[in-house]
């Protein structure tokens, strides 16, 4: 506490271990970390995910390509001032970025998540007051993708509420459609069953153009 840390440049990836099948975690972790700058490197190749962030405050993410793991950045948890900015999250077996249980205060801005198998964005199991800001979304089987089995029914328990989906570019994304709300696909197999559970969440000012579907719900 009380200290900056920058992780600046370079080339991360997760070396297979002990065969060639072996399958190893994360390529950086920010736990519980504040005041950290994360930019300017390559990370691939990680089972799990690229970068994950849990329970972070004043942490900023910008300038990091992203890509061949499950997801590209996972966040499992509150976070105060997290900033996620003019970053390239690609070619994950999931998603390009997964806001994951009660992920809050996020903003995800100005970034390219494409050819992601599940979805460029996944907010899910409760994640609110989140911004989703002028981001590049394409080529995904989902583009934004809201989920929550916490709960049941609509609204649920925890569900996805309060989340601002402002000026994103949504093209070409697959059968999950731009926008949806439901069953989660991965690759274009269902793969999970998603009850609804968003409620009060903001859109405006996005390009919805050439996906399976706009909107499916």
């Amino acid at each position: 506490h009380g200290r900056f840390v920058s992780i600046t440049g370079g080339n991360y990836s997760c070396p297979r271990q002990f065969n060639a099948t072996e399958k190893t975690g994360i390529g950086i972790t920010c736990e519980h970390c504040n005041d950290t700058l994360i930019q300017n490197l390559t990370v691939s190749g990680c089972y799990d995910a690229g970068i994950r962030l849990d329970w972070p405050a004043a942490v900023e993410v910008r300038h990091v390509n992203s890509y061949s793991h499950n997801r590209g950045l996972w966040s499992s948890s509150p976070g105060s001032k997290v900033l996620v900015i003019d970053s390239h999250f690609h070619d994950n077996a999931a998603d390009g970025v997964d806001l994951d249980v009660r992920s809050t205060n996020y903003m995800v801005k100005a970034n390219v998540m494409e050819r992601n198998g599940r979805a460029g964005v996944f907010i899910e199991e409760g994640a609110s007051n989140n911004m989703i800001l002028d981001n590049t979304i394409v080529n995904n089987t989902h583009g934004i993708a809201f989920c929550t089995n916490q709960g049941d029914k609509y609204p649920g328990k925890f569900p996805n509420k309060d989340n601002w989906v402002v000026g994103n570019f949504l093209s070409a994304n697959g059968k999950g459609g731009a926008v949806s709300f439901g069953p989660s696909e991965q690759a274009g197999v269902r793969v999970r069953t998603c009850y609804t559970g968003a409620a009060d969440n903001i859109f405006f000012e996005n390009q919805i153009r050439e996906n399976d579907f706009a909107w499916r719900i």
